[in-house]
């Protein structure tokens, strides 16, 4: 299940020893800040999600065992931390206005264009430029390969809403990347 580091740093945190607290931080804490960033969008408030994660972590690691991967575990934690964070901050960004000025463009392209055509620094810019909700429910899709049906039943959206604001924040992505591509 994991492997004998993991184990003793398991063993470690539950036994609140310090140092393998601080061991399994510096251990994923440098793999899931990106995650937190792609959600949140500010590295102030990532860097706090982060850390308030990581709090949950350490408080539920009795539970880790139920999980299977201690990784993809804290994963779990940190992007629900994310979304508990912006749904406790209650950000809600005029998406009207981005609204206007995005020409649609067909949805029948390949999910692979966004990764294949451009440099992954470009996709991550255009991704944290998107308005929050857009960020959210691409990150959440495109990225960590939730269904529509579970981006709406854990950002509490409209099953509908969802779909509209992802084939929205992709088609803004293409939009976006495909600017970048002339630049270049």
């Amino acid at each position: 299940m994991h492997n004998v580091d993991n184990r003793e740093l398991i063993e470690g945190c539950r036994r609140n020893d310090r140092s393998a607290q601080r061991a399994l931080y510096d251990t994923f804490a440098p793999m899931m800040f990106p995650v937190c960033l792609r959600y949140i969008g500010n590295e102030t408030e990532a860097e706090d999600v982060l850390i308030e994660a990581f709090v949950t972590v350490f408080t539920h690691i009795g539970d880790v065992e139920k999980a299977g991967s201690l990784q993809s575990w804290i994963y779990s934690i940190v992007v629900n931390a994310s979304l508990q964070h912006l749904r406790k901050m209650k950000k809600q960004p005029q998406i009207e206005s981005f609204e206007e000025n995005i020409a649609m463009l067909p949805s029948d392209g390949p999910e692979e264009d966004l990764h294949a055509q451009w440099e992954a620094q470009d996709v991550m810019r255009v991704i944290e430029k998107m308005p929050e909700n857009w960020r959210v429910i691409f990150n959440m899709h495109a990225i960590d390969d939730f269904s529509f049906k579970e981006i709406s039943e854990k950002t509490g959206m409209n099953h509908n809403t969802v779909r509209v604001y992802y084939q929205r924040a992709r088609a803004w992505a293409l939009e976006q990347l495909s600017k970048i591509g002339k630049e270049q």
